[in-house]
């Protein structure tokens, strides 16, 4: 069904770079991010744990999930259902009565039922804790302690192509990849183009790792001369 166009006169978020196909999907509006810092110390030993929560970004683009007009399809989609758009070149009649070539359009993105507006989806939250301890073995040596990642976590929003490994969503994997669309049967599709969004793995926008880092650590010992 024709779908209305996006208002001209609504507010939509910034975007570093203007969505294009399969393209610049992610928003480059900066999370609220919330730290807490704490410190102990008791003679020698020191611990400091730091827990970091961001409330995730925005992304969306009307152009993502490509297809074709059913009514340029010479043969019916039914009869080629492992690729159902293969006859669908020809010619078409519009509502106004003008021909058209329908060549590769886009659709509504079938998981949200709509055109998705810059903006309009929400990145996960993602809640990190880190501690550092250190303890000084004598006033030249100090021996510290850090561990990384002791805690990650991003939550998701319920989209249909939700990974609990995933902190940012845009376009399928750095330009590469497009979305089926209605090309291949659902039964046929492949998981990696099934969606019309996915892991970001090309992340220039604000800061953030686009996966849940593991749990790292590390020991320094520092000497004074």
């Amino acid at each position: 069904a024709p779908q209305p166009l996006l208002d001209r006169n609504a507010w939509y978020a910034p975007y570093d770079v203007t969505p294009a196909p399969f393209t610049a999907a992610n928003g480059f509006e900066v999370p609220d991010v919330l730290s807490l810092i704490l410190n102990y110390k008791r003679g020698r030993f020191t611990i400091t744990p730091s827990f970091t929560f961001n409330d995730g970004s925005v992304y969306g683009s009307p152009l993502t999930y490509p297809g074709y007009v059913p009514q340029s399809c010479w043969d019916p989609p039914s009869a080629t259902p492992l690729r159902p758009g293969v006859s669908c070149n020809g010619t078409y009649t519009a509502a106004s009565g003008a021909s058209l070539s329908p060549g590769a359009i886009f659709l509504p993105d079938p998981f949200t039922g709509k055109f998705d507006a810059p903006g309009s989806l929400r990145e996960p939250s993602q809640l990190i804790a880190n501690v550092q301890m250190s303890y000084e073995l004598n006033p030249r040596m100090t021996l510290t302690l850090v561990a990384n990642n002791v805690y990650n976590k991003c939550f998701q929003r319920g989209y249909s192509w939700d990974d609990p490994n995933t902190c940012i969503y845009s376009n399928l994997p750095s330009n590469i990849l497009a979305p089926s669309g209605n090309f291949l049967a659902p039964s046929a599709t492949p998981i990696q183009v099934k969606y019309p969004y996915g892991t970001w793995f090309n992340n220039t926008q604000v800061g953030y790792t686009s996966e849940i880092q593991p749990f790292q650590l590390s020991l320094e010992l520092n000497v004074k001369l």
